[in-house]
């Protein structure tokens, strides 16, 4: 991989942990993108930010695991 998922930078490091984090602990791809979308009426940019983060993180999980992830866009 020639970057990190969903680009650079502490915040989307931030956003990339906290994702990890909900889809190891049991939360579905469904689930977290709620939670994200959730957070648009407090800061759009961020939101937009974090969707692509997580859109980054399903579609490696995908390419490592062989299949297609359940709820991915």
């Amino acid at each position: 991989m020639a970057e990190p998922v969903g680009g650079r930078g502490p915040r989307r490091s931030g956003t990339l942990a906290h994702i990890g984090r909900a889809l190891g602990a049991g939360a579905t791809p469904d689930e977290v993108r709620a939670a994200v979308r959730a957070t648009a009426p407090f800061e759009m940019t961020r939101t937009w930010s974090a969707s692509n983060v997580l859109d980054a993180l399903l579609a490696e999980r995908e390419e490592q695991e062989g299949k297609r992830t359940p709820g991915a866009a």
